[in-house]
């Protein structure tokens, strides 16, 4: 599971997949442009969208994942079921849960989703 996969894609599949980034990318400005709070809501829908388009494009194999995202995906393969903080050992190294708030009320008060990690805690 280490093993990084690479990306392979036809030109065709690279162009629907800018196309629609482009749209939604769009979508997005206009949305944040206009300060209401539909339009909040809206952009925080329109970046979900594009969220969970890269990843699928990931997952598909159209674009490559990063080294962070890999070994993310790595541990979380591993470790499936860890808590916040916890720390675990994989491939030799120490790394820590962490989860961070990634979409938050206007106010910052109420947390709507929230972004996972892992930290090295080995430095040497």
């Amino acid at each position: 599971m280490t093993d990084k996969p690479k990306a392979t894609f036809t030109y065709e599949e690279f162009t629907d997949t800018d196309k629609t980034l482009q749209t939604l990318n769009e979508r997005l400005h206009r949305s944040v442009m206009s300060d209401s709070m539909r339009s909040l809501k809206e952009s925080g829908d329109i970046r979900e969208s594009i969220s969970k388009y890269l990843l699928q494009c990931k997952k598909d194999g159209i674009l490559d994942y990063t080294d962070k995202e890999w070994l993310d995906i790595c541990i979380d393969y591993e470790h499936p079921n860890t808590k916040s903080k916890e720390v675990v050992i994989f491939e030799g190294k120490r790394y820590r849960r962490r989860f961070k708030p990634a979409y938050t009320s206007r106010s910052g008060k109420s947390v709507y989703r929230w972004s996972k990690s892992w930290d090295l805690l080995d430095t040497h």
